[in-house]
């Protein structure tokens, strides 16, 4: 895995959904992509992988998490707020992906 894409600011042991949400709303700011609709997020095991299938989209965030269920908090989250979901979402990720 290439350490350059992955935000590790916020990491931690504990259910840290907030955090994790937080760290990619200030990545959302940070790039002026205020039209949720237009990004995609989801949940990859391998996100190299995932990478590649989709291509090396032009935009790519991964944020490190402690556990699926932490990154399916954080995917209903902007799904919610208007962000496509991947259709591809991989069932025990560990890993939220931006692109």
């Amino acid at each position: 895995m290439k350490d350059r894409n992955i935000d590790k600011r916020w990491e931690s042991d504990k259910d840290s959904s907030d955090a994790v949400i937080a760290a990619i709303e200030r990545c959302l700011v940070r790039h002026h992509m205020f039209n949720c609709a237009l990004w995609t997020i989801g949940v990859a095991a391998t996100p190299d992988r995932r990478q590649q299938e989709l291509k090396f989209p032009s935009f790519w965030r991964v944020w490190k998490v402690p556990d699926h269920l932490v990154a399916q908090k954080v995917v209903a989250h902007f799904v919610s707020k208007g962000m496509q979901g991947d259709l591809v979402t991989e069932a025990h990720g560990r890993f939220v992906c931006l692109f």
